[in-house]
């Protein structure tokens, strides 16, 4: 996975971490921190003379001094959907999964039709990262992200955003799209790497014991096969 990919997925899952707190609860005032709007006006700056790479770096300082700022979210978002150089993030989608309260949404991934038919209109098998318990994330599993990596991103949004008592998990699930049975990633791709493994060794030994067969076959055909001198001291003897 590329370095802007995962940046992209972070923000993502921190954003929606952030938005589904915000629809629970009363966002109390707070003394505006005027290093952001600093660095929201130096990421303009950047912006006006095209130069997107340091627009974010100027944005994600921002993220730095508040990760609450939602303003800052939603300019890092204009500039990841907007600029040619994400199209790859962008055909990589991720959706947010929860309710209308966008309370305990998590839950909606326990009822298997849910799951059916998230698999149907993604066309995939797919991945199920925990953002809190009041929502998840799916991601399409189109070959190009790693498991280590997203539980990497999942714990880090963990420790940095969700509050202990919200946290869902620190594991990414995978669903398979015909049967909607969902399982642990990383245990999946642990059980798939035995099963290759088991096959792999199968197929070995197979051959190996068609090769043993057939060599004792024509070791016994050998012993069967008379020589021309004792056939005739036999005929004479019958």
């Amino acid at each position: 996975m590329s370095t802007k990919i995962k940046r992209a997925l972070f923000l993502l899952l921190a954003f929606a971490v952030l938005c589904a707190g915000c629809s629970r609860k009363e966002e109390t005032a707070k003394e505006e921190n005027p290093k952001i709007r600093e660095q929201m006006a130096l990421a303009e700056k950047y912006l006006g003379e095209q130069k997107f790479d340091e627009a974010i770096e100027a944005l994600l300082e921002a993220v730095e001094l508040d990760p609450e700022d939602v303003d800052v979210y939603l300019k890092l978002s204009e500039i990841y959907a907007d600029q040619e150089m994400d199209m790859e993030a962008m055909e990589n989608p991720m959706f947010c999964l929860t309710n209308k309260a966008k309370m305990n949404g998590a839950s909606l991934l326990l009822q298997e039709d849910i799951r059916k038919q998230i698999g149907e209109c993604l066309g995939s098998d797919y991945f199920v990262i925990p953002s809190s318990v009041h929502e998840v994330l799916i991601l399409p599993d189109n070959g190009i992200f790693q498991v280590p990596e997203l539980n990497a991103m999942v714990q880090e949004v963990n420790e940095t955003q969700v509050e202990r008592q919200e946290q869902l998990s620190d594991k990414v699930q995978f669903c398979d799209k015909k049967t909607a049975v969902m399982e642990n990633a990383e245990r999946r791709e642990a059980r798939l790497e035995k099963e290759k493994a088991a096959e792999k060794a199968e197929v070995k030994g197979g051959i190996h014991g068609k090769l043993e067969k057939a060599k004792a076959e024509i070791k016994a055909k050998e012993g069967d096969k008379v020589p021309k001198n004792k056939s005739k001291e036999l005929a004479t003897a019958l």
